[in-house]
């Protein structure tokens, strides 16, 4: 299914805007690019705060999200490594609207771009890679600490004889700092976090995990255990967390910095000034398309993805997913869920997906309340994915004359017939094939023949949207 002419986006069309949803359109594919199906995309507190603080954003309107999974469905020049139909998964390029994912497609570099394993679903993959890409320059690029990657020769051994601290250990990118640090090969990996987290932190490779209300400079130097310490990485990167930072380097030996990704703070910087062993503050920025870091985020999509990756060999795995279902329609919705915290989840939503899915209508309780738009989108979905799993098994061309008998009995099982129409047209998924789904569940859902009509009108609302997008 080729990038329609337009499609949906949620856009910010003017400074300190809510999102709203249109119509925008990709540029063509240049050498080198694969155009994306965004299925999924997460979300991260740089959304909220490139639009509340209003910075990276040089026009309007503008498209935000920088952090997706989704499907390739068109090849540019000189890709060679990408097809049609592959699940992918990606970090966006912020400020560059084509590559953004607040919208159903974009287009991205394919060497920036990840092979989805068939061990996840595109929801744990689309808080991936923005993530992992920040805690990728904070230990192996000179910005930050500047060791060797796992993925380059003695890479998986730098860490050995040594401890790494790791502040905010459930955060999302506390969670990827710690598998990185035992694919580093670090002896003592000693992170903090809120109990309900403690056991899952230690899964993916925590030594010890101290309670995130209760651990002191001490408490952190006892755990590390007369252990040169590498570094200190702060998750989190507030005032607390980097004074607490200094705080342990200062208390230890070995170490001299501790590494942030957000602003050092000023207070920080000074407290690790004010005395011996003197303590660096450093941010790092990690912007994966950014040609300075290209040397380590090509390889690691590489390393991390397909069926020989960290992640399908389970030496890396995504962070739980907190899905807020509806589709681009909410966003505000999202952004609001991360803005209040999520603890040990990474907040997700569909950009392709309506909001609620035709199973979640088919196997509801009789007695659950409907009304005529909630049976509408996904009869219009359904039908259009019958269409298509026909399209992919008999052709091109579209088909269509469904059993209704057959239908009821199983929606699954469609009798269809060839009946050629143009591409781009509407002929190969008719008005009645959005009905046939409707009247099954109006049946079962006890609603009127008033509201059979309105979910039928909504449905093929539905369907004209749907076949716009490809």
């Amino acid at each position: 299914m080729p990038v329609p002419d337009t499609f949906l986006a949620a856009t910010v069309n003017k400074p300190y805007a809510q999102h709203v949803v249109s119509n925008r359109s990709l540029q063509p594919l240049e050498s080198g690019e694969v155009a994306i199906k965004i299925t999924a995309t997460a979300i991260n507190p740089v959304d909220w705060k490139i639009r509340d603080y209003n910075f990276f954003i040089k026009e309007y309107p503008a498209v935000l999200g920088s952090d997706a999974a989704g499907e390739i469905v068109a090849v540019g020049a000189d890709v060679s490594n990408f097809a049609v139909g592959d699940r992918v998964f990606f970090q966006g390029i912020i400020g560059r609207y084509d590559s953004s994912t607040f919208q159903q497609y974009c287009k991205m570099p394919a060497a920036l771009v990840s092979k989805t394993p068939s061990n996840i679903s595109d929801d744990q993959a689309a808080g991936i890679s923005l993530a992992t890409v920040a805690v990728v320059t904070a230990f192996y690029d000179k910005s930050g600490q500047g060791l060797t990657p796992p993925w380059d020769p003695n890479g998986p051994q730098v860490g050995n004889g040594k401890a790494i601290v790791i502040i905010g250990g459930a955060s999302s990118v506390g969670q990827y700092a710690i598998q990185l640090a035992k694919l580093s090969g670090f002896e003592k990996i000693v992170t903090n976090a809120s109990a309900q987290n403690h056991e899952w932190l230690k899964k993916l490779g925590a030594h010890v995990v101290l309670d995130r209300a209760h651990s002191s400079p001490e408490d952190f130097k006892a755990a590390i255990g007369g252990l040169p310490l590498e570094f200190v990485f702060d998750a989190i990167s507030v005032k607390a967390t980097q004074a607490l930072g200094v705080e342990i380097v200062q208390a230890t030996k070995g170490a001299d910095k501790i590494v942030t990704v957000q602003g050092a703070d000023s207070d920080a910087i000074a407290l690790g000034q004010s005395k011996e062993p003197k303590v660096a503050v450093k941010q790092v920025l990690g912007l994966g398309s950014s040609p300075a870091l290209r040397y380590l985020s090509e390889p690691l999509v590489k390393h991390l993805g397909g069926e020989d990756g960290y992640i399908a060999k389970n030496l890396f795995v995504p962070n739980r997913v907190h899905l807020v279902k509806g589709g681009l329609n909410t966003v505000e919705q999202a952004l609001a869920k991360n803005k209040e915290g999520v603890s040990g989840e990474k907040v997700a939503m569909t950009p392709s997906r309506p909001s609620i899915s035709w199973d979640e209508v088919n196997n509801a309780p009789h007695e659950v309340e409907w009304s005529e738009g909630l049976i509408g989108a996904p009869a219009a979905y359904q039908a259009a994915e019958k269409y298509e799993e026909h399209v992919a098994a008999n052709g091109k061309y579209f088909p269509y004359s469904i059993s209704l008998s057959n239908l009821r009995m199983e929606p699954s099982n469609l009798l269809l017939s060839r009946q050629a129409r143009k591409p781009g047209s509407s002929e190969g998924n008719p008005p009645w094939a959005c009905g046939v789904f409707v009247d099954r569940i109006i049946e079962t859902k006890g609603l009127d023949f008033n509201d059979t009509k309105k979910a039928k009108y909504l449905a093929n609302s539905h369907r004209v949207d749907i076949i716009a997008e490809g």
